[in-house]
This record gives structure tokens, C-alpha cells and sequence, in this order.
């Protein structure tokens, strides 16, 4: 009886994983969704604020790393610029930038949040 209910817990705990990935990725790519949790006022929704950033930044993160491998390759291909900027350094760069959105966009959550309790 117990393999049984640990087979039953171990596919239980696949599927809770399986539906926060696709509920990040939903919040990832659902703007307004994201908005409207962003000001709530219950804390029952930091575990979906913090899924959504955090689909978001990956997203962001590897798209910018795409295009800026594929314009360093023109850049050298063409002669025109050799770069000493490795992975490393670019990815340090974004996350640099990423954190200072997160600063605004907390700045301005709150604004929202003291606007809507006022």
C-alpha cells in the first residue's frame, strides 16, 4: 500500500511542477495579467509575481543574447570591430539592466497599490 501512495506522490508532485511551469510561462507572456497581480494586495499571488518575472527574465535574457551574438558575428565578420565582450560579460550587462527595470516597476507597483488603497 505505501508504493502505492508514494507512486501516487511522486506523480502528483510532476504534475504540480508541470502546471507552475506553464503558469509562469502564461504570466510570462500575458501582460495584463501580470499588471493586474503586480497591484493586488494579497500576498496569495507572490508565488505567481515571482513565476512571471522570472519567465520573463529568461526570455528577455536569451533573445538579447541571440541578437547580440548575431550582431558581434557581422560586427567581426565584416573586420569592422574585434570585441572583447565574452557571454559573461553580456549576460552581466542584462541582468544589470534587468534589475533596474525590477527597481522601477516596483516603484511604480507601489505607486499604483498607495493610489488604489487611497
Amino acid at each position: 500500500m505505501g508504493i502505492i501512495s508514494i507512486t501516487f506522490m511522486i506523480v502528483g508532485a510532476y504534475f504540480i511542477v508541470i502546471g507552475l511551469d506553464s503558469a509562469g510561462l502564461y504570466l510570462a507572456t500575458a501582460s495584463s495579467l501580470r499588471k493586474i497581480i503586480q497591484i493586488s494586495p494579497l500576498k496569495d499571488y507572490d508565488i505567481l509575481k515571482s513565476l512571471g518575472q522570472a519567465k520573463v527574465q529568461n526570455a528577455v535574457l536569451s533573445r538579447v543574447q541571440h541578437i547580440s551574438k548575431q550582431v558581434i558575428d557581422e560586427l567581426e565578420s565584416n573586420n569592422l570591430v574585434r570585441t572583447s565582450l565574452e557571454p559573461v560579460d553580456i549576460r552581466q550587462y542584462i541582468q544589470e539592466v534587468i534589475r533596474e527595470k525590477t527597481t522601477i516597476d516596483l516603484s511604480l507597483s507601489q505607486k499604483q497599490k498607495d493610489r488604489v488603497s487611497d
